[in-house]
């Protein structure tokens, strides 16, 4: 197998007509100076004016990168995000202290900065990107413009993989697990009709991906019917409907699941009708979906992100509140996105297209914000169903809902 190795120029050498002792050149063991590696430490010394010290770090890490890609077979021009992600992983293992996740971020920016520096001075093509806000190309080691100027070229970025960015699990989005819990707990719930209440709210929020005061803001008569919703259950189908209340003001649609829209109505039908009974809530109030068990008037956002958080506290996590509910819906949607892509057969997926539609399913005003799902959806090379096999899709995940539910302490409470 290769190894890169290092050795430090002697008192001889001159560039540029000043003297660079000790700067580092990168050579397998015949001798064979690895080209753009060391062109790049030359620049750092010469026209970067960097000190010999931090020249040798960034030497180490360039080395340590080369003899990654030759244990896997490969060159340094066909590094991946996911050989920088096991190998870093493999670099931490079960170390616990910080001080390794800093060691491991500093080789991590070299090897991202030496990439970035090759990508622009033609040593590779299609390696590492993007550089401008509207590339919608995919590159198999994704960064992040953190600023650009006018024209839109970047000019700071942000490396995914360092810890401080991106962690194991995307720090937007629960786990499984926690989500899981999450649900059990607010099951937990004393009243069974509040518990049924919280529930469906948290449903909203991680299938279709509203906002809070979007789902506060459903109105009865904008649900679909519960035939209509159990005759796409029947066929296997997914159901839309029109959001009139959403941030920036913009109407747009919202892709239901059509069990979340029978769960609503059997909630409407059952516990928020004994409130809107009892209460005698005016006709406004009594319009909203979900209401106040207590005084029966519409519910105010801070009530329930207060439900969520206590919820959260007493399970000790952190990445489950509504809010990170509905990252996850963003997530998914976007995944499934490059499924249908992937699964007909294109090889490159149309990123305009899925920014489009994505865009439109989060309802987020700036593209932008669209853009962090799906670069990290890239970064993560993930599988997904074929567009034509939609009915076969939905049977699968329906029944993983089903399997989910059964799962969760609250929906066997609430099907007995």
């Amino acid at each position: 197998m290769k190894q890169a190795l290092i050795t430090k120029t002697d008192g001889s050498c001159f560039i540029l007509g000043k003297h660079f002792e000790g700067l580092p050149i990168i050579h397998d063991e015949n001798g064979k100076i690895y080209d753009e590696q060391t062109n790049y430490l030359r620049y750092l010394a010469v026209h970067r004016g960097q000190a010999a010290g931090t020249v040798y770090e960034v030497a180490k890490g360039l080395k340590e990168h080369l003899n990654v890609m030759f244990a896997q077979g490969k060159g340094w021009r066909e590094t991946s995000h996911d050989i920088l992600l096991q190998w870093r992983n493999w670099y931490i293992g079960d170390r616990r202290d910080q001080r390794y996740k800093r060691i491991i971020n500093n080789k991590l920016s070299f090897i991202y900065q030496f990439l970035i520096w090759a990508e622009k001075n033609s040593f590779c093509s299609g390696v590492i990107g993007p550089f401008h806000v509207d590339d919608r190309k995919s590159y198999p080691v994704v960064i992040d413009i953190a600023s650009a100027d006018r024209s839109g070229f970047a000019m700071e970025y942000r490396f995914p993989l360092k810890y401080r960015t991106l962690r194991d699990v995307d720090s937007r989005n629960a786990s499984a697990e926690e989500i899981d819990n999450l649900f059990v707990e607010l099951a937990n719930e004393s009243d069974q009709n509040l518990a049924q209440r919280n529930i469906l709210i948290g449903n909203w929020a991680e299938g279709p991906g509203l906002r809070l005061h979007e789902i506060l803001a459903l109105n009865v008569t904008q649900l679909p019917s519960i035939e209509r919703a159990q005759e796409a259950l029947r066929q296997f189908s997914m159901m839309s409907m029109m959001l009139t209340v959403t941030k920036g003001g913009k109407q747009r649609v919202a892709i239901l699941r059509p069990k979340l829209v029978i769960d609503t109505w059997n909630y409407i039908n059952g516990a928020r009708s004994i409130v809107v009974r009892n209460k005698e809530t005016n006709s406004w109030e009594g319009s909203k979906v979900f209401i106040s068990h207590r005084s029966g008037a519409a519910l105010k956002p801070n009530t329930i992100t207060k439900i969520f958080s206590e919820k959260q506290k007493i399970l000790g996590i952190t990445n489950a509140s509504i809010h990170h509910l509905r990252s996850v819906a963003i997530t998914n949607f976007v995944r499934l996105l490059f499924q249908q892509s992937k699964e007909m057969g294109n090889e490159h997926p149309d990123l305009a297209g899925i920014l489009l539609r994505a865009k439109e399913f989060a309802g987020h005003s700036n593209e932008s914000t669209t853009m962090k799902y799906i670069r990290l959806e890239q970064s993560r090379s993930l599988n997904f169903f074929n567009k034509e096999r939609e009915i076969e899709s939905n049977k699968l995940q329906f029944k993983k809902d089903e399997e989910r539910e059964f799962r969760r302490a609250a929906s066997k409470k609430l099907l007995n």
